[in-house]
């Protein structure tokens, strides 16, 4: 669907890495809280003389440069293909790695259907298996079940309800979620308003439990483990003159992605087979030409033909705990993109662990305590809320309302 041809769209990213670009006081942050793989390594762009790069200093990468010119000219097949596909296997078998020149070369993107739920005259969009989107509708769906519309946003009430509601969704994600290709995911079932409806009714209104067991199919699986905070994922989001919409996310998985840098491609490799599992029979158990569960999910909604918003966030395990927080305040409690991203947020871990900006209640705290939540209060517009996106089209108006997070590097702008 694009209307600019390939090469004028890859040019700002060549010019990029041929040129680069600065260091900014967030990055190098980061880089310092989690040089991961790379630290001592060189050879690699990211880290000159295997240090963090200070402040205002520039990342040049010419070798990526060159192999995006050989993709804006020769499309997917310059990539996978004969010119660099066997390159980039024998750098990973020597690596210990299993990529063979043919599971390049026979790699396809797939089109796929978006999973989808209604709220009022809404149609909410999230990505299929093998990602977290079915958790996110999930989450939604419970939410309006148990009634978080009666509630006030922010109360202990509704705060536990919430927190869960995520444990109920991820005991399923965590059994059930992987390569549709190799193992049928019951998405139907999954999403079923009864079968939500009885989730629901296990959530006790004054007791934070533990653990939680997948709704059917046996005990929860251990394939789809909760994830650290460190990550390298972004998230971008535009609409332009014409109504159409993008609500786009990569990752890289960790940060630095596996530490794999192939130097005459400037090429870094992820980590995402992290997440797939040993476990025999699991939908996410490793296996040749499987793609693994991940966590990226974007959210796009519809009213009927049109845009009705996008959203998305970085987060791993995070990401759907800050859409549905987000959506609420927006759906439930009409807030317009700028306070619904602004709001206060939660995160929920494995078991009753739960941390809280401190921008919450002390009582709220305290009640959230005598319930069982393991609650740790972190700073305001702490990182690990996430660096959500969005972008309203107000059709009343006939504008397009955008908003951006300042918990990251995030922007709103008009090009």
């Amino acid at each position: 669907f694009a209307s600019i041809p390939l090469p004028e769209l890859l040019a700002p990213a060549i010019r990029l890495a041929e040129n680069g670009f600065p260091v900014s006081e967030t990055l190098a942050r980061e880089f310092a809280f989690d040089p991961g793989p790379l630290m001592g390594k060189p050879e690699t762009p990211f880290m000159p003389r295997g240090k963090v790069p200070p402040v205002g200093s520039l990342i040049r990468n010419p070798p990526l440069a060159r192999t995006l010119s050989s993709i804006a000219e020769g499309g997917a097949e310059s990539f996978y293909g004969e010119s660099t596909g066997p390159d980039l296997s024998t750098f990973l078998q020597d690596h210990g790695g299993h990529v063979l020149p043919e599971d390049l070369a026979g790699h396809r993107s797939t089109w796929t259907e978006a999973l989808s739920a209604r709220h009022s005259d809404l149609e909410i969009l999230a990505f299929p298996p093998n990602t977290q989107g079915l958790a996110f509708l999930q989450q939604l769906e419970m939410a309006y079940l148990a009634g978080v519309g009666e509630m006030d946003p922010g109360t202990p009430e509704y705060l536990h309800t919430l927190i869960e509601i995520k444990k109920l969704a991820f005991a399923d994600r965590n059994r059930w979620l992987g390569d549709p290709s190799f193992s049928e995911v019951p998405v139907d079932r999954l999403l079923d308003n009864d079968y939500l409806r009885g989730r629901v009714e296990l959530v006790h209104p004054r007791r934070a439990k533990n653990q939680v067991q997948p709704g059917f199919g046996g005990r929860e699986a251990g394939g789809t483990p909760h994830l650290s905070q460190g990550g390298d994922t972004v998230f971008l989001t535009a609409v332009d003159a014409e109504g159409n919409a993008v609500s786009w996310i990569q990752s890289i998985f960790s940060g630095f992605g596996s530490g794999l840098f192939h130097a005459e491609t400037g090429v870094l490799f992820h980590n995402r087979a992290s997440l797939m599992t040993l476990e025999e029979g699991h939908p996410n158990q490793v296996a040749p030409g499987k793609r693994p569960f991940h966590t990226l999910s974007p959210v796009l909604a519809k009213r009927g033909n049109e845009l009705a918003f996008t959203l998305g966030t970085p987060g791993a395990d995070g990401q759907t705990q800050t859409l549905l927080q987000i959506s609420l305040n927006h759906l439930v409690f009409g807030m317009a993109p700028g306070p619904a991203i602004e709001a206060p947020r939660f995160r929920s871990y494995s078991g009753q662990k739960v941390e809280l900006e401190g921008r919450f209640d002390d009582g709220t705290v305290a009640v959230l305590q005598e319930w069982g939540h393991k609650v740790t209060t972190v700073e305001p517009w702490a990182n690990q809320m996430g660096g959500a996106q969005m972008i309203l089209d107000d059709w009343r108006k006939g504008i397009l309302v955008a908003a951006a997070d300042s918990r990251r590097e995030a922007r709103a702008e008009v090009l």
